[in-house]
């Protein structure tokens, strides 16, 4: 809510919480009026409303010492956005599929257009815990494509 700003969250259920060896999944319905832009009869909205990659972690242009995650890393999200009443979708970004060598990471990113809704699933992947100095340019660009992609929106367009 601090990121989101004006949001309204209903019916959130959580399931495995008290499982350290399944993956913790929470449900609900989240009603976002902020972060949404409407400029004439088009409407301008982000799919990725939760974690963000907004910018580039690996900001040095060179790094001889490692990368320490701890643990590796495994985020899904996935969406469905209702269209509004009278608009339709002129526009959706392409789908990107990336992965480290040797699965490293990976990342997918797909949003497509289902009768009245926009579904929206993405994962982020990262399955090596250490990565030496010799592998952060590698790191570096996988985050850089992430965080083009997540700055793309889907245009909404007015119909008469």
């Amino acid at each position: 809510k601090e990121k989101l700003g004006d949001v309204e969250l209903k019916n959130v259920s959580y399931n495995n919480i008290d499982s350290l060896h399944k993956p913790v999944t929470v449900k609900g319905e989240l009603i976002v009026s902020d972060g949404i832009s409407a400029i004439g009869n088009m409407i301008y909205l982000n799919p990725k409303l939760i974690n963000q990659f907004d910018e580039n972690i690996f900001k040095s242009e060179e790094r001889t010492y490692p990368i320490d995650y701890n643990y590796p890393v495994k985020q899904q999200h996935m969406f469905t956005i209702k269209l509004p009443d009278g608009y339709t979708v002129e526009e959706i970004p392409e789908p990107l599929v990336v992965s480290l060598p040797e699965n490293r990471g990976r990342y997918i990113y797909m949003v497509k257009v289902v009768g009245n809704n926009i579904q929206f699933t993405n994962q982020f992947a990262i399955n090596q815990t250490i990565f030496p100095g010799t592998q952060y340019h590698e790191l570096k660009q996988f985050y850089e494509m992430i965080v083009a992609k997540e700055a793309e929106q889907i245009v909404l367009k007015q119909v008469n």
